[in-house]
């Protein structure tokens, strides 16, 4: 093996755990922005339930 295979051996193998770092650090981010398909009224707040009364007992 030459030096340049040497080289180039370890300029690939630096580049996939680089590749590899970089993919695992994206992960958090794209699960983030993933929204599963779930009805409208169980993603917003339903005002019919909560019942307030602010004035004096």
């Amino acid at each position: 093996m030459t030096k340049t295979h040497e080289k180039l051996l370890i300029a690939t193998l630096a580049g996939v755990i680089i590749a590899g770092a970089a993919a695992f650090a994206i992960q958090p981010a794209l699960a983030a922005t993933f929204s599963p398909k779930a009805p409208v009224e169980l993603v917003t707040p339903s005002y019919d339930v909560l019942d307030l009364r602010l004035g004096k007992f």
